[in-house]
């Protein structure tokens, strides 16, 4: 497997953990758009 696939698969695992976490932590997804700015 080359580096771009692997940082590809990377990121998309840290994106879905990311959003696994907020959802976790912000039940609600009206907080999300406060964090943002």
């Amino acid at each position: 497997m080359s580096d771009k696939h692997l940082t590809f698969y990377v990121s998309l695992w840290c994106k879905d953990r990311v959003e696994k976490e907020v959802n976790v932590h912000l039940p609600k997804k009206k907080s999300i758009p406060e964090l943002r700015n």
